[in-house]
């Protein structure tokens, strides 16, 4: 018996199997092969941290999008999300780390020798 097609799942793809493989920018690095990625490093090597609700405004972007974007420069090391409360209501501010900024250098410069 054929199970309903769930969003985000292929046919005949079991739920826990690998999704399919990040490709890599041109420079060898996957964290940067997605634009969103490219914008808030580019943002947070100016500003260095940055509330997650300014951030998402600043890029025009929606929360969801963001978040996972985040997290996925959090598990490389390049992005330390800070969760808290400013009073009642909760925060989560968003800082470059040392490694995110030696990886977006390491990035830039890449770029302008293949440029």
């Amino acid at each position: 018996m054929r199970q309903p097609d769930r969003p985000g799942l292929h046919p005949g793809r079991h739920p826990d199997a690998p999704g399919p493989q990040v490709k890599a920018s041109s420079d060898g690095d996957p964290a940067f092969s997605h634009r969103l990625r490219r914008a808030v490093m580019a943002y947070l090597s100016s500003a260095e941290i940055e509330d997650f609700t300014r951030l998402a405004a600043e890029l025009e972007v929606a929360n969801n999008s963001l978040s996972s974007n985040l997290m996925r420069l959090e598990a490389l090391g390049y992005v330390q999300l800070r969760r808290g409360f400013l009073g009642r209501k909760p925060r989560m501010r968003v800082v470059l780390t040392p490694a995110g900024r030696t990886a977006w250098a390491l990035y830039l410069d890449r770029l302008s020798l293949n440029g």
